[in-house]
């Protein structure tokens, strides 16, 4: 509806062509590095600040030759589900019995053939604790070059501190809060965005900008 209304060929804001903002350039740039060494990063920040947008992109990776990518979801956060999907991620159907093993020895198959390994957790907050620790004492036998991934809200790390579970938040190799830009810095990425596309920024009214700032921070 933009392009017709507008007379642009191509739509500002696209979720097929985002660019990362700074800080989520900076937090992906950072998971890359640890995960040459069996990173362990928590992400979190309130809704609408832009985790799924650097989700995404890290999903996106997987399109790469050297790099698998696993993402699991809420409604798959019970640890018999997550290996689940890290065995059909490494295509290989094995008895339940079997499936921590097998995930082990396909993760060095993996590193043979040179690839990195991330495994993402969405709304990590709602996941239980012991799962996330199961998690932990199986990818501590997995090769060093993957990367566990959670990205949660502020609870998460609440949960983390707690004493019963400093087990857990001392493998924690990265963490990043991923806050809100200010006015002044969303205004110039939508400047941007219009200007990218020849549009100006008085295409707009204020309600209409502030629609586009939910949008781009979701």
């Amino acid at each position: 509806m933009i392009k017709s209304i507008f007379g642009v060929t191509k739509e500002p804001f696209n979720r097929s062509e985002l660019s990362l903002l700074p800080q989520q350039k900076q937090i992906i740039e950072i998971i890359k590095i640890h995960s040459q060494q069996g990173g362990f990063s928590v992400i979190i920040g309130n809704p609408g600040v832009g985790k799924s947008v650097l989700r995404e992109h890290i999903e996106d990776l997987d399109k790469e030759r050297d790099i698998t990518v696993v993402s699991c979801s809420r409604t798959l956060h019970t640890y018999l589900n997550i290996l689940k999907q890290l065995a059909e991620s490494f295509k290989i159907d094995v008895p339940t019995k079997n499936i921590e093993n097998e995930l082990i020895q396909n993760a060095f198959n993996h590193i043979r053939e040179r690839k990195t390994l991330y495994i993402l957790i969405d709304e990590a907050h709602l996941l239980d604790m012991q799962v996330l620790r199961k998690l932990r004492l199986l990818f501590e036998r997995f090769p060093k070059k993957h990367s566990l991934v959670l990205f949660g809200q502020r609870d998460l790390l609440y949960y983390l501190s707690m004493n019963v579970n400093q087990d857990i938040k001392s493998r924690i190799t990265y963490s990043a809060n991923i806050i809100r830009l200010n006015d002044d810095d969303m205004e110039r990425y939508i400047v941007k965005e219009l200007e990218a596309v020849r549009m100006g920024i008085n295409s707009f009214d204020q309600a209409a900008t502030e629609l586009i700032h939910t949008f781009i921070a979701r």
